[in-house]
């Protein structure tokens, strides 16, 4: 069984939806100071990527600089949907720790669904595994459907929501109750391990911000809107 790592980002996702066409090459910098081994891992990645379609290959600096000009490519469709990660490690808070999951294209996705929706965690069991994403093609285009890694997103109200249900229980005790096939893939402490970190998440974007935001770059202003969740699943892989 194949394991999928999920990393949480609390983000702005107006203001990140500013960054195709911002131009804000100081973006770039940071990433390319502040993320050398990830730069590294994808660079391979986008190089095999590309050998396997027959297009010309760019680097990740490349692929992130068509995204700050605006200039997308749907030949490189695959590789914008990887840089995300990259742009939203410099430009969101990323939250600490990561949260492990037992194959997502198995019935292990739909047995937890299941399972999510008995123990009341309706609003995580509607959003798991949801792309609503379409970052960095504007939400009004047609962009290539490219959908790995999953990029879910909860705005500050859907993350208080399900806050509000993972205070309702007792989590471990409510899977163990439970007899479902999903425990056929994982421990139930397996699966409480893995929803704990979902909550601590939710916790850190739900709660008050002791001081004033501030963004890495500066040609993108916040909107001013309470910042919302956003999972990556299966990233950096």
């Amino acid at each position: 069984m194949s394991e999928n790592v999920v990393y949480g980002f609390k983000v702005d996702m107006k203001a990140l939806q500013r960054v195709p066409g911002s131009k804000d090459n100081s973006l770039l910098k940071k990433i390319e100071q502040s993320q050398k081994g990830l730069l590294k891992e994808f660079g391979m990645i986008f190089k095999e990527d590309a050998e396997d379609v027959g297009i010309k290959i760019k680097s990740v600096s490349e692929i992130i600089s068509d995204i700050l000009a605006g200039k997308l490519d749907k030949d490189y469709a695959r590789q914008y949907r990887r840089a995300t990660e990259l742009i939203c490690r410099a430009f969101a808070q990323t939250l600490k720790g990561s949260s492990i999951m037992e194959g997502i294209w198995t019935g292990y996705r739909d047995d937890l669904e299941v399972v999510l929706k008995d123990i009341g965690l309706n609003m995580l069991a509607k959003k798991w595994c949801i792309d609503n994403v379409s970052f960095p093609w504007p939400s009004t285009a047609k962009e290539p459907k490219i959908t790995w890694p999953i990029y879910t997103y909860f705005t500050f109200d859907e993350a208080r929501t399900a806050l509000t249900e993972f205070g309702k229980i007792n989590l471990k005790k409510s899977l163990g109750l439970k007899k479902s096939p999903l425990f056929e893939y994982s421990s139930i402490q397996e699966v409480t391990e893995f929803l704990q970190q979902i909550s601590k998440w939710l916790s850190i974007v739900v709660a008050p911000d002791q001081k004033k935001q501030t963004m890495a770059q500066g040609l993108i202003p916040t909107s001013g809107d309470q910042q919302g969740l956003l999972l990556i699943i299966d990233g950096d892989q």
